[in-house]
């Protein structure tokens, strides 16, 4: 089981962008070799790896340079450590440190732990232990022992971090259980290791006879190669023996291999199986894991609310990448109630023990509250204009007034609308309030919707959901679609109970059925992830068409995507760029910094990364965090081609992304 959880789709999308074909080790085949002739990226690092290993380094390296210049990770790590150690170009610590720290900005664990070993010695950098440790923290998240044991001497030395010998022995063991002959030998000799029995005879004889732990420590020695050679497929055979019976970290392994295809067939359902065996049984790996199956719908389908119980489990025996995890739940309230403080605690509980992502969420949690008025703000507006695009909306006259008081119902609506709207009278949420009710008592079902609004964000009315859902729930009842899509939205995104959600994906499809776009929308996210429902693309296609038809900007930017990747219907780069563009116009965020991706690795459209920097920076000055960090990526992967590019187009007028 990875010990990470994906950081987020846009990693994904940039990671596929990037590299769009799996690498293969360095068996070559002509197909390959005419491949990275042709310009692919993972062919010319699958190229350079067969060079690397038959001792030709210099064309080794012309294949790793010319796949790194394309923003290849791997290629990148490799041409630093040719730079760094002087193999196959003269050494130059400067170009490996750049080098290096491209590879690390595109997440590649080895890269970001020697990045992080450059900036601990002061390598082609100022020496900056914080720094160090930032990166070993990184790297260390993703599983790299090596990391793990820097980050276990940085704590232990008092090395960018407060010095703290717990958290150095933890480190130094997950780096010792990783395989980390430097960390054991540390242990060691501090007298902190409990090393596990290597291969003898006797544990054989032992295991053979039916010694479950003896089973599961010859394993650990067939899969490690400790004490005799390693062999996967006799390391999952003497493990399974050993999780049948009962071995709770033994149950945890076995999972492990299913899912990564270790010595068997790779299978994740049966790789849920025995992690749910270890987590029912107390083991903390075993409950991340399955925590993390439930989140990824790794071998059953996503459910937030058991992913959300397992996680917890994990985090208060402490664990730091459940604690971020579950940090990232109460932040969005997935499975759980939405709390910023919890959030807060666990990210803060996760930081202390060096998980540096938690930082992010930390950072991510601050904005939310900068932006909540101008969101509700934003999102009023946005239903002020489909409510007077629906029907003849009257604006604010002496007429209007008098057909208000007079008790017309529209009217009384109207009213509020204007007050809300600052149209003809100074803004009033109270006034709009006042006049919402009063439309409301005379039965409009319309002010039904805007008194739940009111309610739910605060807005001339002390916030309340209960009395929000109500409103929401007496317009849903009598077909209004807007407000079966907010009530369904809120059983779905408030509540933890099963049968609440299945009632709001119901209330969505009304709603979505009398082709209510933000429903439509919603449900296709709901369909593309798996989550509440099965997961569908084809379904999720569907709504997201349906959508997206009507010009909503959020379906629009995930329908392009869909397009981008083949999802629920056949890959096409023209209409993913067109979609995207769209929703750009219609203020979508994640739009800007899709398209910005396809510029910038030149998938879809001619590579411009004047363009691609653009689109991140309209995301980026708008409030995006997704957008900050695509922006501070390339810029920091591309500096030198974009210094140039600014120069060559210094007298041109700005271009217009997407077009």
């Amino acid at each position: 089981m990875r010990k990470y959880v994906k950081l987020s789709f846009l990693v994904a999308f940039s990671i596929w962008l990037a590299e769009q074909k799996d690498l293969a080790g360095s068996d070559v085949t002509p197909v390959d070799v005419e491949d990275a002739e042709r310009g692919d990226a993972g062919s010319q690092v699958n190229l350079g790896k067969h060079y690397a290993e038959a001792g030709d380094i210099v064309q080794a390296l012309n294949w790793f340079r010319k796949a790194a210049e394309q923003g290849n990770a791997e290629a990148e790590y490799q041409l630093a450590v040719c730079y760094l150690d002087g193999a196959g170009v003269e050494k130059n610590e400067k170009e490996g440190f750049d080098w290096c720290k491209k590879s690390a900005l595109h997440e590649n664990a080895l890269a970001q732990d020697r990045f992080g070993f450059l900036y601990l010695k002061g390598i082609g950098v100022v020496k900056d232990e914080k720094e160090a440790f930032k990166w070993f923290s990184k790297a260390a998240a993703k599983c790299n022992s090596n990391a793990e044991f820097n980050l276990g001497c940085c704590y232990g030395n008092g090395q960018g971090v407060e010095q703290n010998d717990e958290f150095a022995t933890k480190w130094l063991e997950s780096a010792a259980a990783h395989g980390s002959a430097s960390a054991i030998k540390l242990l060691t000799s501090t007298g902190k290791y409990k090393k596990n029995p290597s291969y003898t005879e006797d544990l054989l004889k032992k295991a053979t006879a039916g010694d479950a732990e003896a089973q599961k420590y010859i394993g650990l020695s067939f899969y490690f190669g400790d004490g005799v050679e390693k062999d996967p497929q006799k390391a999952c055979e003497w493990m399974a023996k050993a999780a049948r019976q009962g071995v709770a970290n033994a149950q945890y392994n076995l999972g492990y291999y299913f899912e990564n295809g270790i010595g068997t067939t790779k299978n994740e359902k049966e790789a849920f199986i025995w992690y749910k065996k270890a987590a029912e049984q107390g083991d903390l790996v075993g409950e991340f894991a399955l925590g993390c199956c439930y989140f990824d719908s790794i071998g059953t389908p996503r459910d937030f609310v058991e992913a959300s119980k397992w996680l917890k489990k994990a985090a208060e025996k402490g664990s730091p990448n459940a604690q971020r995890l579950l940090g990232d739940m109460y932040f969005r309230g997935n499975g759980v109630q939405q709390d910023l403080e919890r959030a807060k605690d666990w990210y803060q509980k996760a930081m202390e023990q060096g998980n540096a992502d938690a930082a992010v969420g930390l950072k991510n949690i601050e904005q939310r509250k900068t932006n909540r008025t101008e969101k509700i703000i934003t999102k009023d507006r946005k239903w002020l204009v489909r409510v007077k695009a629906e029907e003849n909306y009257e604006p604010y006259s002496e007429k209007l007034v008098e057909k208000a008081e007079s008790g017309d119902a529209k009217a009384q609506l109207d009213m509020g609308i204007c007050y809300m709207a600052a149209n003809g009278v100074p803004k009033s949420e109270q006034e709009a309030f006042k006049w919402a009710q009063k439309s409301a008592d005379n039965g409009n079902i319309k002010a039904y919707q805007m008194l739940g609004m009111a309610y739910m964000c605060g807005q001339g009315v002390t916030q309340n959901m209960d009395k929000a859902k109500e409103y929401f729930r007496k317009a849903a009842e009598k077909g209004y679609a807007m407000s079966q899509n907010a009530f369904g939205s809120i059983l779905i995104e408030k509540s933890v109970e099963k049968v609440d959600h299945e009632e709001g994906v119901r209330w969505l499809t009304k709603a979505a059925e009398q082709n209510e776009p933000i429903s439509q929308s919603t449900l296709g996210d709901l369909y593309l992830e798996g989550r509440i429902v099965n997961k569908d693309e084809k379904k999720a296609f569907e709504w997201l068409t349906k959508s997206a038809e009507q010009e909503y900007a959020d379906a629009q930017s995930q329908l392009g995507i869909c397009y981008v990747f083949g999802r629920g219907t056949e890959k096409d780069y023209p209409k993913a760029v067109d979609l995207l563009a769209k929703s750009i116009e219609g203020g979508c965020l994640t739009g800007s910094v899709c398209l910005g991706n396809l510029y910038e690795k030149g998938v879809g459209v001619e590579q411009d990364l004047l363009k691609a920097e653009e689109l991140y920076k309209m995301a980026a000055d708008k409030g995006s965090t997704m957008g900050s960090t695509a922006l501070n990526k390339l810029q920091a992967s591309h500096k030198g081609e974009l210094d140039a590019l600014h120069l060559m187009s210094s007298q041109k007028g700005p271009s217009f992304p997407g077009k």
